[in-house]
């Protein structure tokens, strides 16, 4: 399996991509850019493994690893990845949001039927390890 999240729209709202894994794919939704700061920024593009792992908070997940200056990135179900500092909701500390749609929620750009999805991605991957590649086809300013 080998799996690929593209990246194509950034606002103070998050960053909306695609994730396809294999026959598997999903939209997600992740913290804007911030040069990789830890708790505000999305992930770096780049070559990743993902594992599965135990969440206290979100069961098995998948863990995104040898991610340079961060830790515990996971895919896990969330609505919305906004910059918190500009007053946005967010669920995420930096890791990879999946659900069905993009949609706006509450006049926030987010995604649905994030736990539905998340547990088709665990059903559909039965816990296997694959290789991630991440990257931005949008420009950054």
């Amino acid at each position: 399996m080998n799996g690929s999240l593209l990246r194509f729209a950034e606002s103070d709202h998050g960053t909306s991509g695609v994730f396809v894994l294999d026959a598997f794919s999903c939209m997600t939704m992740e913290l804007p850019w911030r040069d990789n700061a830890p708790n505000l920024s999305c992930i770096p593009d780049g070559q990743y493994e993902c594992v599965v792992r135990h969440s206290p908070r979100f069961g098995d997940v998948y863990h995104v690893t040898n991610v340079e200056g961060r830790s515990w990135i996971l895919f896990h179900n969330g609505n919305w990845a906004g910059d918190r500092i500009r007053g946005l909701r967010t669920n995420s500390n930096g890791c990879i949001l999946v659900g069905k749609n993009h949609a706006y929620i509450s006049g926030q750009r987010g995604v649905i039927l994030s736990k539905l999805t998340l547990a088709a991605l665990m059903e559909f991957s039965k816990g296997h390890a694959f290789p991630l590649m991440i990257k931005s086809v949008y420009g950054r300013s």
